[in-house]
């Protein structure tokens, strides 16, 4: 606006001095024209030079717009390249500053996504970041956490229960000394009376003053030290398994050796007999692992067939009727069922898992109840027994590696956890589902599918 005010006056200046040279020049004409002679004695120039002068005046006068317009137009340019680089300076400034925003909203999602519990404490101990995994893991929101001091939000407890606190706690600890830690496994307390296994790291942020900030960063454990005390049991529990019958084997075998000549032959095939099962329990504990291993790495072998359930079934009962004689076994089918496409060996070690369980976890004189029925395009298996049930909490886990029962009343009773991640992993061999279905004080009912076989399977196996 400034420059356009320079311009119009500038003009308004040339036009007011051209005005008067032009009167000026049109006097000095009339004056030569008419050749009247003044009466003053002053002396007058000749025409010509009156002329000259009023020509040269008006020269002067665009002579001077134009080295003023010069000059205005050198103050533009210098204006206008002045605010050339401003703005070049400006683009960079606003190019650096999204670049800088746009690093902040992905560092933000980065950390609001992490499947960690990520929060940062600033140098007065009050927590100034809580990302949404931070707020399950402590069930708190983030607006209750922010601004909150660490310690208020962070209760930390050692693995024997010991609170962290004061110079204790691990925050504090972070600033003190200014190392980061990592992989520390901590007790979380949440609430009045949950806790949570944690694995934490604590890294200080350091600028020039020294400690600005302390990173936390939590993961929930709680799988991983359950994995840890199920893996724990097993060792306890397979060590017993294999002790037994070991010593079972190796007493028999020690009496047979030393009194082989003073024992009837009666009793000698009963001890025989004795080393035989003994060792058949050491070969199925054996088999088991080799199948845990196999499931573990995704080896498991099936070759399927068409098979009558209700006949491999009673093939078992035969197989095993005094092992199982302690409960009534009582099988329930519909008068037509189409054939299961399984392997055989398999759905008998699925079969056998499940009944021994459910003789296993039952009084004796109680029924165990053996279903089929069809499930779309599945056959569906049932068996159901009548003990104390499975507490709710310990059902999701039960399918697990070296998964138990933990109840007062099941301590005692012996076993590995494997059959039931065994039954699982041969069950999704099949491309079939397994299931349980209890409730405590009324037993527990054990179900899986297998596929029917086609008409084409069903004929050929025939």
């Amino acid at each position: 606006m400034r420059d356009r005010n320079d311009v119009v006056r500038a003009q308004w200046q040339l036009w007011a001095v051209a005005f008067v040279m032009i009167c000026g020049l049109a006097g000095a004409l009339i004056f030569v024209a008419t050749g009247t002679a003044p009466t003053s004695r002053v002396t007058f120039l000749p025409s010509s030079a009156l002329l000259a002068i009023a020509l040269g005046g008006l020269v002067t006068a665009f002579t001077m717009y134009a080295i003023d317009r010069e000059r205005h137009l050198h103050r533009l340019a210098e204006r206008l390249l002045r605010e050339k680089v401003d703005a070049e300076q400006m683009g960079t400034r606003l190019k650096y500053l999204h670049e800088l925003t746009r690093e902040r909203d992905t560092n933000a999602a980065l950390l609001d996504g992490s499947a960690d519990g990520i929060a940062v404490i600033d140098k007065d101990f009050e927590i100034i970041r809580f990302n949404r995994s931070m707020q399950k893991l402590c069930a708190l929101a983030g607006t209750d956490a922010l601004g909150k001091r660490a310690e208020e939000v962070f209760r930390f407890a050692t693995a024997d229960g010991s609170p962290l606190e004061g110079a204790r706690h691990p925050v504090r600890v972070a600033a003190t000394d200014g190392i980061a830690r990592a992989g520390v496994e901590l007790r979380l307390l949440v609430g009045e009376d949950k806790e949570r296994w944690v694995s934490g790291t604590f890294s200080p942020i350091h600028d020039a003053e020294g400690t600005s900030a302390i990173l936390i960063s939590l993961r929930d454990i709680a799988e991983q030290k359950e994995q840890e005390r199920m893996h724990r049991d097993f060792v306890s529990m397979a060590a017993h398994e294999l002790r037994n019958p070991l010593t079972a084997i190796k007493g028999f075998t020690r009496t047979l050796m030393l009194k082989a000549d003073m024992l009837s032959d009666e009793r000698r095939y009963e001890y025989l007999s004795m080393v035989n099962e003994q060792s058949n329990r050491l070969a199925h504990l054996v088999e088991d692992l080799m199948q845990v291993s196999r499931i573990d790495a995704g080896r498991v072998t099936i070759e399927p067939r068409a098979l009558d359930v209700a006949e491999t079934l009673a093939g078992l009962l035969e197989q095993f009727r005094t092992k199982w004689s302690a409960r009534e076994i009582v099988v329930t089918r519909p008068e037509s069922l189409s054939p299961a496409f399984a392997d055989p060996h398999k759905l008998e070690e699925i079969l056998i898992n499940l009944i021994d369980n459910a003789v296993k976890y039952s009084e004796a004189g109680s029924r165990v109840e053996v279903s089929m029925q069809a499930d779309g395009a599945d056959v569906k298996v049932s068996v159901r027994d009548h003990g104390e049930g499975i507490p709710v909490e310990e059902i999701p886990n039960l399918f697990q590696k070296f998964a138990r029962i933990t109840s007062a009343s099941t301590s005692e009773i012996p076993g590995t956890g494997l059959g039931l991640y065994i039954v699982k992993g041969f069950v999704l061999a099949h491309g079939g589902r397994v299931w349980v279905d209890s409730s405590p004080g009324d037993g527990s009912t054990f179900s899986f599918t297998l596929p029917v076989a086609s008409a084409r399977e069903t004929a050929h196996a025939v």
